[in-house]
């Protein structure tokens, strides 16, 4: 199983459909001292972000929490976006910071995966793990090819533990992803990064 070269800087991730049962058992798993930052873009309506975010917090070692306009991303927490705006992850002075965006079309998935994807890939020597979980549609892999042009390594969730395979199989099909994986492998591979 090929591993992500050089240890990641910062882990992003998407989901929709099962989503949430997928993050609970991939984040519960990690520890306290995670060395690494990770960003998620949940489909999820805005009003149900928090209680998703305190449940999260409840089972996870991690600190996680609806990420801020303009915070400092950190090892050790997990940042979600709100339901409402297109989280974004930018560079100031060298240090990654959140940012949001509105969607640039009303007929956009918001919040996007894409969006978070995309922002990524303008982060210049930022060396990143794209990670696209069980999902309706195709959101993330558009970002999933920007992010492969610029060095990032992207697995996705094999499609027997997926309540819905659309954004996995929509990324294997456009030829992005360096890994096909059970959420077990996952956390296995997520521990020794």
């Amino acid at each position: 199983m090929n591993r992500v070269n050089n240890h990641p800087d910062l882990i992003m991730i998407g989901a929709s459909t099962g989503g949430p049962q997928a993050l609970q058992r991939i984040l519960s798993d990690l520890p306290e001292d995670y060395p690494c930052p990770i960003v998620i873009t949940q489909h999820m309506p805005d009003n149900f972000i928090s209680n998703f975010v305190k449940q999260l917090d409840n089972v996870c070692a991690l600190q996680v929490k609806k990420a801020d306009k303009g915070e400092l991303v950190t090892a050790g927490v997990v940042y979600v976006s709100s339901g409402d705006k297109c989280l974004q992850i930018c560079l100031n002075n060298k240090q990654m910071m959140t940012s949001y965006a509105s969607p640039i079309n009303t007929t956009d998935i918001c919040p996007s995966v894409n969006a978070l994807f995309i922002s990524g890939a303008a982060l210049s020597g930022v060396n990143i793990l794209a990670i696209i979980l069980t999902g309706i549609g195709d959101d993330g892999t558009i970002g999933a090819i920007e992010l492969k042009k610029q060095g990032a390594h992207i697995w996705v969730q094999e499609e027997e533990g997926c309540a819905v395979f659309g954004m996995p199989k929509s990324a294997l099909l456009a030829g992005v992803v360096d890994e096909k994986l059970s959420l077990d492998e996952m956390c296995l591979n997520l521990r020794e990064l």
